[in-house]
């Protein structure tokens, strides 16, 4: 499905991506592209079932406005910081792996999280980083995850050191910003997880699956939880 956001900043602002980034500033009635094709520009030999050479996620930083992420299919990796005036490759030490999740957090400008996914490949690892430096440099979060692959992360929105993930067979979350992780799956049947969302207002983490409709839990007991821990 072709990625598309609503801008943090202006609600007639959109941006929507193929190989391209494309940016709308009158909710979609003209487009202009502001982005050179951010993919490695794969060949014919790289066509299957889905074409390859296309942005898979986008993200826009809700603390710096022109800040933006764009993730691809063919494992590449780019932030522009102005916009889409210059962009920088920043997928160095990542796996050429499928970018599943690209989230500018919203916590701290400079921080940015991201998913890749190889069952395309036969690759079933867990591929999950954390760059506290606008992408120059990446470090593994993985840690004790399962051999699952990765399909989104998702910060908590009210504390900065909740993550929750969903994978191609359930959902963990990190109350330590990924240095130990901790199953969801105990009423969750064994499914992948496309899509993770709190609700900020009644503290639902909202589970998208694929084939096994759509699952609530009560995200607060997860900060309870915490706050037991330290006490």
């Amino acid at each position: 499905m072709t990625p598309f956001i609503l801008s943090h900043y202006d609600s007639n602002t959109l941006y929507a991506a193929a190989n391209m980034l494309f940016k709308s500033n009158n909710r979609g009635d003209s487009w202009k592209c502001i982005s050179p094709d951010l993919s490695s520009k794969p060949g014919p030999e790289r066509q299957g079932n889905v074409p390859f050479g296309t942005i898979t996620d986008i993200s826009e930083s809700p603390l710096k406005k022109g800040l933006l992420y764009a993730g691809t299919d063919d494992g590449q990796l780019h932030v522009t910081q102005d916009d889409g005036v210059t962009w920088t490759k920043i997928n160095n030490g990542l796996p050429n792996r499928w970018v599943s999740r690209v989230v500018a957090s919203k916590y701290d400008e400079a921080t940015v999280f991201v998913s890749l996914t190889g069952y395309r490949r036969d690759d079933f690892a867990a591929y999950l980083f954390i760059s506290t430096d606008f992408g120059n440099t990446w470090n593994s979060i993985v840690n004790n995850l399962p051999g699952e692959s990765i399909n989104v992360i998702r910060e908590d929105p009210t504390d900065k050191e909740i993550l929750y993930v969903g994978t191609e067979l359930g959902a963990y979350c990190s109350i330590d910003k990924g240095e130990v992780w901790n199953s969801l799956c105990r009423t969750l049947p064994t499914c992948a997880v496309h899509d993770l969302e709190v609700h900020a207002q009644t503290g639902d983490l909202v589970a998208g699956t694929h084939g096994r409709s759509v699952f609530v839990l009560h995200a607060r007991e997860i900060h309870k939880i915490k706050q037991g821990m330290r006490e």
